[in-house]
């Protein structure tokens, strides 16, 4: 009779197992599925903006000059700039803004120092707040290398986050060295419609940083 309940848990163990076993695999299948169809339509989206971006003609396009940091960029003749040296929108009349910053800590800093050291100063900043002065350690996060991936500008070094990663907004973000200095750039889709953002505003923004080029004064 021992032995019978033996056999009997045995295999009870071994249905399990075998359940636990097909649960996995089927997870696991069903997780390569939802990636493989991310990936298909990130492709598909990276075409279109491809082709997009190539038809794009920039020959009529404004210039705009920052003199003080050394830099250029081309826009759209119906996009209209404003703000400062310091901080530079380029907004369209369905609410799309490209905006670039001069990264610093405090206003007119003067610190040659690569992207690398340049990220974790502000990240160690603002986590020392958070620790130290009743801050907020999400206000580290748009300066954790860790959510970006290696880029480049019209050849200048770069890194960039295709997701919105600041706590008060739906900015997708790109640090970029120009000459000595560090510009926050960041792009932001118009009432949360990506698929309009992303047809008809990404490849003019795309099309607009590749005319990016540093000023010698």
């Amino acid at each position: 009779m021992k032995k019978i309940k033996l056999s009997i848990l045995a295999v009870v163990v071994c249905i399990a197992l075998s359940a636990c076993s097909w649960q996995q695999v089927f997870e696991g299948e069903k997780e390569g599925f939802i990636q493989n169809e991310i990936q298909k339509q990130q492709h598909e989206t990276n075409s279109d903006i491809s082709s997009a971006y190539n038809q794009i003609d920039t020959s009529n396009w404004k210039l705009y000059t920052n003199n003080k940091y050394g830099y250029s960029i081309k826009y759209p003749t119906n996009v209209i700039k404003e703000g400062n040296d310091s901080s530079v929108r380029f907004v369209n009349n369905e609410g799309v803004e490209l905006v670039i910053y001069k990264s610093e800590l405090k206003a007119g800093e003067n610190i040659d120092e690569t992207l690398e050291q340049h990220l974790k100063r502000f990240y160690d900043y603002y986590i020392d707040q958070a620790l130290n002065h009743d801050g907020n350690e999400l206000y580290a996060k748009p300066y954790d290398i860790k959510e970006y991936s290696s880029y480049e500008i019209n050849g200048y070094p770069a890194y960039k986050t295709n997701k919105p990663i600041s706590m008060d907004s739906e900015n997708a973000g790109i640090f970029v060295k120009l000459g000595k200095n560090i510009f926050n750039i960041q792009y932001v889709e118009a009432n949360g419609n990506f698929k309009d953002f992303t047809e008809k505003s990404l490849p003019t923004i795309y099309k607009m940083l590749s005319t990016l080029t540093v000023v010698t004064k």
